[in-house]
């Protein structure tokens, strides 16, 4: 097999684990929706208006806020509590690849790079971050 092969299917699997891992049952608790921060997050985007941009709360940023309100389609509590924990599994997705490269560039080998990612993959802590809206 090719060193370019190797280097696709080496990406390709670590891709679909990121993925998995990060955006497997989003919607955990079957929309009780336990996390207060999480809670309050979505009800600051509720009463968000095209009129009225102040999210009045400000605990975590006003980015993923403005990110929900401006990218959900349907404005209730389940759709919005849904759609920042969409947005958090993605920026954690994309973190595990920057940790990636960063990790290519400090470790000499290639394989060590690749058994740091997986232990940022399959790190207990960070797949429960990604499945909250509160990052």
């Amino acid at each position: 097999m090719s060193s370019k092969k190797k280097k696709f299917l080496c990406f390709l699997v670590l891709s679909l684990l990121t993925v998995f891992s990060r955006f497997y049952r989003l919607n955990w608790d079957s929309s009780f929706f336990f996390h207060p921060d999480e809670n309050n997050m979505a009800l600051s985007v509720l009463q968000m208006t095209d009129h009225q941009l102040n999210p009045k709360f400000f605990a975590y940023g006003q980015f993923p806020l403005y990110l929900t309100f401006f990218t959900t389609p349907k404005h209730d509590l389940a759709t919005i509590t849904l759609t920042l924990r969409f947005w958090s599994a993605i920026f954690s997705s994309l973190s595990v690849f920057i940790f990636y490269f960063i990790a290519k560039k400090i470790f000499s080998s290639s394989k060590s790079a690749i058994i740091f990612t997986l232990l940022i993959i399959f790190t207990p802590g960070l797949i429960q971050s990604a499945h909250f809206g509160t990052t």
